[in-house]
């Protein structure tokens, strides 16, 4: 008697704990390098660039103008960097079948980043990045982080938001 109990009770509790488990979507990170996509000055302040999630090639051109990325400005020198190039890829024929996140974030140096998953959850597009501390003695300085990372539409057709988790 008391093994069926346990069966049973083993079995509820496996059904019980599959609501918890998000399997996540399929991904591509892109770009993970120390850098800042944009900022913008309102008020005689500075404001860094966030987090996106985008849809198309003209939103991609417009959020670059909006925080001053300069990656579709010929004039700039800018224009030549590694990452002006990457986003320049992006085309309309990519953002058929694809979207792409642009994730930004404060770090140190003494800090290992790393995407864990991306999950769906109702109209969020969450993104885990776990983060590790290194061994060895680092210095404590903060600086911006940016991913480029590439999801496929079909995956993420009822999204509208982009939620980054740290763990």
């Amino acid at each position: 008697m008391k093994k069926i109990l346990m069966f049973i009770f083993l079995f509820i509790f496996s059904f019980s704990l599959t609501g918890c488990f998000n399997k996540g979507i399929d991904y591509e990170v892109a770009y993970d390098n120390e850098g800042v996509f944009g900022f913008k000055q309102p008020n005689g302040g500075l404001k860094l660039f966030d987090n996106a999630y985008i849809t198309s090639k003209d939103q991609l051109i417009s959020l670059c103008d909006e925080w001053g990325n300069q990656s579709f400005n010929e004039n700039e020198e800018y224009y030549n960097s590694d990452l002006a190039k990457l986003l320049r890829t992006y085309d309309d024929e990519y953002f058929k079948i694809n979207n792409l996140l642009i994730v930004e974030f404060e770090t140190g140096k003494g800090i290992y980043s790393k995407v864990k998953r991306i999950s769906v959850d109702e109209n969020d597009l969450v993104v885990t990045i776990k983060q590790k501390e290194l061994n060895g003695v680092w210095t404590t300085e903060a600086f911006h982080w940016l991913m480029i990372i590439e999801v496929s539409k079909e995956n993420t057709s009822s999204v509208t938001n982009l939620k980054v988790n740290f763990e």
